[in-house]
């Protein structure tokens, strides 16, 4: 904690930087560790448990992500909620570097209850993906990659709060095309990081 009584870090399990999967245009993207939600079939597991990943100071994690002028910043996890006052703390750090970078969310809870529990929060990011991800009505990556909502299954939706994601604001912002779909990235020491939509079986045939 701060002096202020604010979270001075935040449990993160991964910065990936430069992405083109998670969100429109290219975007600087924090997964947050922790997960109370835990939907099946979930491609990121590995942040489901609290109190793992890395304990960052939330004024880094800014800094690094408004760094290379992204499109905008992605919060995703993990469950971002969670975490709210690392996250509402991390919003606004971002916003005192860069006052207008857009900033988007992923979240495993309903829509609705994130307008009706999270709107300290919804007065500081743009737009939120929203709703668990469901096995069962899960689109192919062809699907996904096809339109503009970048989304797993067709239960989930697209919560505008700021209006300058509708594609008639100005803001510079890249439609998906069928050519964005995921991303594979080799690290140094080889391991390999997948991200974005993907079908079951994937990380095993990039792997081969």
């Amino acid at each position: 904690m701060t002096k202020t009584g604010k979270p001075a870090c935040i449990h993160v399990a991964d910065i990936l930087l430069g992405s083109y999967v998670s969100g429109p245009g290219r975007r600087n993207v924090v997964f947050v560790q922790g997960c109370s939600i835990r939907c099946p079939g979930c491609a990121n597991k590995d942040f489901w448990e609290p109190g793992v990943g890395k304990s960052c100071n939330i004024k880094q994690v800014a800094k690094r992500l408004v760094s290379g002028d992204p499109e905008g910043v992605t919060i995703s996890g993990g469950e971002p909620t969670d975490q709210l006052p690392a996250v509402l703390e991390l919003c606004d750090k971002i916003h005192e570097l860069k006052p207008d970078m857009p900033i988007i969310m992923y979240s495993g809870k309903h829509a609705c209850d994130i307008e009706r529990m999270h709107k300290e929060l919804l007065g500081k990011i743009d737009l939120v993906y929203a709703d668990p991800f469901n096995p069962k009505l899960a689109k192919t990556e062809k699907e996904r990659g096809s339109g503009l909502v970048p989304v797993g299954s067709s239960n989930q939706q697209v919560v505008h709060i700021s209006g300058r994601y509708n594609y008639h604001s100005g803001v510079r912002s890249t439609p998906y095309t069928t050519d964005t779909v995921f991303e594979l990235r080799v690290g140094p020491d080889g391991t390999l990081q997948l991200s974005g939509f993907y079908d079951e079986g994937r990380v095993d045939e990039c792997r081969s």
